[in-house]
């Protein structure tokens, strides 16, 4: 079974490749959102108990709790764990880092997937160069 971290790395590699060439660019944008969103799942499950499971029904309890308002999606709510998390570990500076490239991320990201919207080899450099200093940043907090 192939691990979230193993899949992260695999996520990190194909957005590497995936801005070689301007009509790929898209898909690299996805993929280096996704490389982080998976180590940071990856480390709720290794440093802070988690599992599938746990996070499922925690997610779903989240969701019952708070009908009617407005509703973190799924990659908020973990996104915003983690961070409270390593705020928990006195990494409070590390934490607010890691959010805002996440929201930096997360925003092309829904650009890049949903939107009639083209990115140049530069733009996604950035967004890899972004996503790769999040990923280290993530790595060096434990």
């Amino acid at each position: 079974m192939t691990t979230l971290e193993v899949k992260s790395q695999i996520n990190l590699e194909s957005a590497l490749l995936l801005t070689g060439k301007e009509e790929t660019c898209l898909s690299s944008v996805h993929c280096a959102y996704y490389s982080c969103f998976q180590l940071i799942l990856f480390y709720l499950d290794t440093k802070f108990s988690y599992d599938e499971e746990k996070r499922k029904r925690e997610y779903d309890q989240y969701k019952k709790k708070f009908t009617g308002r407005r509703l973190l999606g799924s990659h908020e709510y973990w996104i915003n764990k983690f961070a409270n998390e390593l705020k928990g570990q006195n990494q409070a500076t590390n934490a607010a880092i890691i959010d805002s490239n996440f929201r930096k991320l997360k925003e092309v990201r829904v650009e890049a997937d949903y939107q009639q919207t083209d990115f140049t080899k530069r733009q996604t450099d950035a967004i890899y160069d972004n996503a790769l200093y999040t990923i280290n940043l993530i790595k060096k907090s434990f």
